[in-house]
């Protein structure tokens, strides 16, 4: 009998360590786990922040100077950047091309997070999808014209751009049929 217990022992002992080990395999997957969710939910909130601030702060700020500065509505449909440059001297059209500069650099920032997985696209797109179509339309001429010297200039700018002007097509087409929620 007592040359049984041994081997026994050594049984349990070796089923005592595979619950250990399953129990920390488990452990590090639960923890694996929770730091992707709160990865998760710290890209989506911040992609709430940069979205909400750049709406409400820089792009309003410069929105603002480009209207009282130089009369240009970047979201009305009738106003064209070549509209806004006519009769512009060389140094009122300098600050004019820094202030629009600016804003562009300031949408291609947040889509080089967008890009890298650092900010949500869906959050980014809900808050500023009208602003940079507008913005778009509006300066195509002259970032076609600047891109020319230097295509990597706004080009994550000009690919969401792109696409977001097709999505805000389906958005409006969804609205318009019958049955559908809006939104």
């Amino acid at each position: 009998m007592a040359s049984l217990i041994g081997p026994i022992l050594q049984i349990l002992g070796f089923i005592i360590q595979i619950f250990g080990f399953i129990a920390v395999v488990v452990s590090v997957f639960l923890a694996y786990l929770q730091i992707r969710k709160t990865h998760e939910w710290n890209r989506r909130k911040t992609s709430f922040d940069v979205s909400f601030n750049v709406a409400s702060g820089e792009i309003k700020t410069i929105r603002t100077r480009l209207l009282l500065e130089y009369g240009v509505d970047l979201t009305d449909p009738a106003s064209t950047y070549e509209r806004a440059i006519a009769g512009l001297d060389q140094k009122t059209l300098h600050a004019f091309h820094n202030e629009i500069d600016a804003l562009f650099n300031c949408l291609e920032s947040i889509f080089l997070g967008i890009k890298h997985h650092i900010l949500d696209e869906d959050i980014c797109y809900e808050y500023l999808s009208w602003v940079v179509v507008s913005f778009w339309r509006w300066g195509a001429t002259y970032i076609c014209r600047v891109r020319k010297l230097d295509p990597t200039l706004w080009m994550e700018y000009g690919h969401f751009a792109g696409q977001w002007q097709a999505r805000q097509a389906c958005d409006r087409a969804a609205i318009r049929k019958p049955g559908k929620p809006r939104m």
